[in-house]
């Protein structure tokens, strides 16, 4: 029980630092966009590498700060690991007080859920807005990202908690059975996302590269998407094999 405690209590007070790692994650890049689009106007007065030194700052910064963040929040329940991946049984009452605290705790889920959700899809209005303005497609972008940023804000201080109470449980993701499936996905997710971000910086930085993340930013897009694709792909292919 007092593991069961003090696990719960440390990711509920970490919730809030790693959504914020994320929101910071998400609007790095904003300013260099931005700035490399105001750049390309004369009356802004910003010369290119003014406007990529500043973007890069920026981003380096808020990396740098979510980094700080996450690993901080990670090192507090490293003790605990073993919760996502290896089994275990629970004491007297344990599973009675996850419970309980899994029911009180869903309609704050539900309502961040819906609330990040719902910023998420309507992040893609500006771009329909301004289709046909392009000084404001970029611009767009930006306003796309901060959308976003706050939707996953919402999502991860929703599912941080959710998360713990089901590794607790041993339920959802949890289960002893998807344990196994998690340490495969976790490694061909750490591959998948440093080939993406090699292709990023290539595209972006490399000798046909033309340094303008305004462009390259869909590589991120893109990657997401068959992220996911590749998650659902790898379920299928275990529950078939099983």
């Amino acid at each position: 029980m007092s593991q069961a405690q003090e696990y719960l209590t440390l990711r509920k007070q970490s919730s809030l630092k790693i959504a914020f790692a994320t929101f910071l994650c998400v609007i790095s890049p904003i300013p260099l966009i931005g700035l490399t689009t105001l750049s390309q106007y004369q009356r802004f007065h910003m010369t290119e590498n003014l406007a990529v030194s500043l973007g890069l700052s920026f981003l380096i910064i808020c990396i740098t700060i979510a980094v700080i963040l996450f690993c901080l929040c990670a090192f507090k329940v490293k003790k605990y690991e073993f919760l996502e991946k290896e089994d275990f049984s629970l004491g007297n009452g344990v599973k009675e007080y996850a419970f309980k605290e899994k029911e009180e705790y869903q309609d704050r889920y539900h309502r961040y859920q819906i609330i990040g959700i719902a910023l998420c899809i309507l992040s893609v209005l500006p771009i329909f807005i301004f289709l046909n303005y392009e000084f404001l497609e970029s611009i767009a972008v930006c306003i796309l990202l901060f959308f976003v940023s706050i939707g996953c804000f919402f999502l991860v201080l929703a599912g941080t908690y959710q998360n713990a109470l089901d590794k607790i449980l041993q339920t959802g993701d949890y289960t002893p059975k998807q344990k196994k499936n998690n340490i495969l996905k976790s490694k061909i997710s750490t591959i998948y996302w440093l080939v993406v971000t090699a292709i990023f910086l290539y595209y972006t930085f490399g000798k046909n590269g033309n340094g303008q993340m305004q462009y390259s930013w869909i590589i991120w897009a893109i990657a997401g998407v068959l992220f996911g694709a590749t998650m659902i792909v790898i379920d299928l292919i275990n529950k078939r094999r099983d």
